[in-house]
C-alpha cells in the first residue's frame, strides 16, 4: 500500500524520541534543549502580543465555514471557549516549539519562524494574513527535504480511533495520517495551500514557496495499534511527516471563494447570507449521517456558505440561530 507519509523525516523524529528524548547522558538531547530553550523564548513573545492578523482573516480556518470567519474576524463573542481547549491549543504550541528544536537539532537550518504570509484581493486589499512556523532552508541529504520549504507543526490524538470487536477498527486522527492529510484533515490542507499561495513577502526575501513539510505529532496513543502494519511501515505512532505540493487552482478558489462572500455579506438576500455561493473545494470525504439525516459535515451554514464544516461544535451556532435563523437545531 502507498502511504502519503514522508518515511524519512517521520523515522528520523521517532529515532531522536526512542535514542535521545530524556536521556540527559545524550550531547544530542543537550543540543536539542538548549536550542528549544532558545525557541521557546522567541514563541513566548508571541504568546504575549495581540494576535489580530492585521485585521484580516487567519488562515488556519481557511476551509470552515465562512460566515464564522467573519463573525471571528469582527469579534462577536460565541460560547466560551473551556478550560480544557484553551490548555489543547497550548500543548499545541508547546509541540510547535519541540518539532522545530529536534529538527535543528537534526541539521535542519529554519529560518522565518514567524514570517508573515498573505493573500490580497483583486484591489489590492490584503485579505488573509498569517504566520508560518518556520521556513527549512537546508537539510541533511538523508532527510530528502526539497528546500526551501514551509514547516507547519501540528498536534492531533488518535481520537475515537479503535480496535473494535472481532478485529475491526476504525481510523480517526493519527491512526488515519499515513492515508495523506489532504483527505483525513483538510482543514490542514487547505491552511496550507494559502500559506504556499501567499508565500510572497518581498521584505523576507522569499519567493514563493510551492511545498509545505506538515509534521504532526500525536498527545496520546492508543496501545493497541503498537502492532499496526500500516502505521509500523510510516514509521512512527507519535511522528506523521508529509509534504504536502501547492495546488494552485485550489489556493485560488479559496481566495475567491472569500472575496466572493464579502460581497455577499454586504447584500441582504431573502434567504440569509450566501445563497447560489459556490462552494469551497473538498479534499476530504464527508462523514457520516448524523440522527438528522444530513451528513455530520454538513449543517445549515454549510448550505449558506458553501464550507465542508460542519455547526456542530461551533461556538456561534447560538448566535447564527438568533441571528439569521439558522446554525443551532
Amino acid at each position: 500500500m502507498s502511504l502519503a507519509t514522508h518515511q524519512p523525516v517521520t523515522r528520523a523524529l521517532e529515532a531522536f524520541a526512542r535514542e535521545h528524548l530524556g536521556n540527559h547522558e545524550s550531547p544530542l538531547f543537550r543540543k536539542q534543549q538548549e536550542i528549544f530553550l532558545t525557541r521557546l523564548q522567541e514563541k513566548q513573545v508571541e504568546w504575549l502580543s495581540p494576535h489580530d492578523n492585521e485585521g484580516a482573516y487567519g488562515m488556519s480556518g481557511a476551509g470552515s465555514c465562512l460566515l464564522k470567519q467573519d463573525l471571528s474576524r469582527d469579534g462577536v463573542k460565541g460560547t466560551p471557549v473551556e478550560g480544557w481547549t484553551h490548555m489543547t491549543w497550548h500543548h499545541g504550541h508547546i509541540v510547535e516549539v519541540e518539532v522545530v528544536s529536534i529538527l535543528e537539532a537534526l541539521g535542519c537550518v529554519i529560518e522565518g519562524t514567524q514570517a508573515p504570509v498573505r493573500t490580497y484581493r483583486a484591489d489590492g486589499s490584503l485579505l488573509h494574513s498569517s504566520k508560518v512556523d518556520g521556513i527549512i532552508v537546508s537539510a541533511p541529504a538523508d532527510l530528502q527535504i526539497p528546500t526551501p520549504i514551509i514547516l507547519s507543526v501540528k498536534s492531533t490524538a488518535y481520537k475515537m480511533a479503535a480496535f473494535i470487536k472481532g478485529g475491526n477498527q476504525k481510523r480517526k486522527g493519527f491512526a488515519a495520517l499515513p492515508f495523506g492529510i489532504k483527505g483525513e484533515e483538510p482543514s490542514w490542507y487547505m491552511q496550507a495551500q494559502l500559506e504556499m499561495h501567499g508565500s510572497d513577502p518581498q521584505e523576507e526575501g522569499y519567493s514563493r514557496i510551492d511545498r509545505v513539510l506538515l509534521v504532526a505529532v500525536a498527545k496520546d496513543v492508543v496501545a493497541a495499534y503498537s502492532q499496526d502494519e500500516i502505521l509500523q511501515d510510516a514509521g512512527s505512532m507519535a511522528f506523521h511527516a508529509e509534504i504536502l505540493k501547492y495546488e494552485p487552482h485550489i489556493a485560488t478558489q479559496l481566495v475567491n471563494a472569500r472575496e466572493t462572500f464579502d460581497h455577499l455579506a454586504a447584500v441582504p438576500v431573502p434567504d440569509g447570507l450566501g445563497v447560489g455561493f459556490v462552494r469551497l473545494p473538498e479534499p476530504g470525504s464527508p462523514g457520516g449521517q448524523n440522527t438528522k439525516g444530513f451528513s455530520i459535515w454538513g449543517g445549515p451554514n454549510q448550505a449558506a456558505t458553501g464550507t465542508f464544516n460542519p455547526c456542530g461544535m461551533c461556538e456561534f451556532k447560538a448566535h447564527c440561530a438568533a441571528t439569521y435563523g439558522r446554525g443551532a437545531t
